[in-house]
């Protein structure tokens, strides 16, 4: 009975979760009747964006502010200041544009590369207040010729609820009670995430260590775009491996669930702007292992609260014609090595411990407060 009522709870109650948070701002067309102190505006459909622009959102409430949460692509927005969070392309400067000079508008930055923006792009940033979230992401649009103002670190809720339930039904219906060792990624289905490599390391890892496990939090992706994970965990023969493929469905509790689930955080991506899920590690007391790139090095400390992979090469990409991105490969025996060393009990006890501790950095209630010296 158990397993039927949170399956049936995933699908009913979780899928529209987005709408029911969001339904008095999804009408772009329509101008909300009561104006705000502060519009933060995110594209609702990113999923790390808008647990951003919900936390930047919240801690101004906490402020005494009065905020509204909006999507992006709205034409009548009647607050005076105008928060942000996107990456930092041509068009998104573009649509902001409507609202100068009238409003003042704070634009959080979230980028994995240098921006490609034109000259009139580059003119209507020097209007905005921009702002972003990792120094390695300020230097990415300081190359593209717009200035930042500050770098202001993402925060989470320290204190996340765990829905133990779902996390009890994960353990008994799912790991099982022999599989100890457990890992855990979180990464939307985009070829940079490297999920792949990831797989191809699991099935190593579970060969080797008879007690771990593995949970990749993702999900599909239109083709040619992300990879198709089902048919690439079958060839690989994966025993102890779920894909929830639930990316964005899950709610905070059910996620923070999957992190205080996991023994120690694995990301084997190639390109970050931040990395929000090391963080949310950090918050459970797991260490993290990721590659040895700028902005993991600004989050990770090697050996103490995770292990950092060298790479090898780089490669740059041109994505969609917006970003000019830099692909950090490295070997997978690396990335192996790390995983069967994270479970050393000794080791992962004293990493643990550290990545607990470096969760204070990262208080929303702290790092977001920033933003209220911006606010007209």
């Amino acid at each position: 009975m158990a397993v039927i009522e949170v399956e049936e709870d995933l699908e009913e109650k979780e899928k529209t979760e987005k709408d029911k948070l969001l339904k008095p701002w999804l009408d772009k067309a329509v101008p909300d009747r009561e104006p705000a102190d502060v519009c933060v505006m995110t594209d609702i459909h990113g999923v790390s964006l808008l647990e951003v622009a919900k936390a930047v959102a919240a801690v101004l409430k906490s402020r005494g502010i009065k905020v509204k949460l909006s999507d992006w692509g709205k034409i009548n927005i009647p607050e005076p200041t105008i928060i942000f969070v996107g990456t930092l392309y041509t068009d998104t400067l573009n649509y902001l544009s409507r609202f100068l000079p009238d409003k003042n508008i704070i634009f959080y930055a979230i980028v994995e590369g240098v921006p490609i923006v034109d000259p009139q792009a580059r003119k209507i940033a020097e209007s905005l207040t921009v702002i972003t979230p990792s120094q390695f992401s300020r230097e990415c649009v300081e190359k593209a010729g717009i200035h930042v103002e500050d770098v202001i670190r993402h925060g989470i809720h320290l204190n996340m609820k765990v829905d133990l339930n779902f996390q009890k039904w994960v353990k008994e219906n799912i790991i099982g009670q022999k599989q100890t060792q457990v890992t855990l990624y979180v990464a939307g289905n985009q070829y940079r995430k490297a999920l792949d490599k990831y797989l191809i390391a699991c099935k190593v890892w579970e060969r080797v260590i008879p007690e771990g496990f593995a949970i990749l939090h993702s999900g599909g992706a239109p083709k040619g775009l992300g990879y198709e994970v089902a048919p690439l965990k079958a060839s690989l023969g994966l025993k102890r491996l779920w894909f929830t493929n639930s990316f964005g469905l899950l709610n905070h509790d059910r996620v923070a669930a999957l992190y205080s689930l996991c023994s120690f955080y694995t990301c084997p991506s190639y390109c970050e702007g931040f990395n929000l899920p090391i963080i949310e590690a950090f918050n459970f007391g797991k260490p993290v292992i990721a590659v040895d790139i700028p902005p993991h090095r600004e989050l990770i400390d090697h050996k103490r609260t995770g292990i950092l992979i060298p790479y090898t090469h780089t490669e740059p990409l041109r994505w969609m014609g917006r970003l000019n991105l830099e692909l950090h490969y490295y070997d997978i025996d690396e990335l192996i090595t790390a995983m069967i060393m994270l479970t050393e009990p000794n080791l992962q006890k004293h990493m643990a411990a550290a990545a607990y501790q470096e969760r204070f950095k990262y208080d929303m209630f702290k790092t977001y407060q920033q933003f209220l010296k911006y606010l007209r």
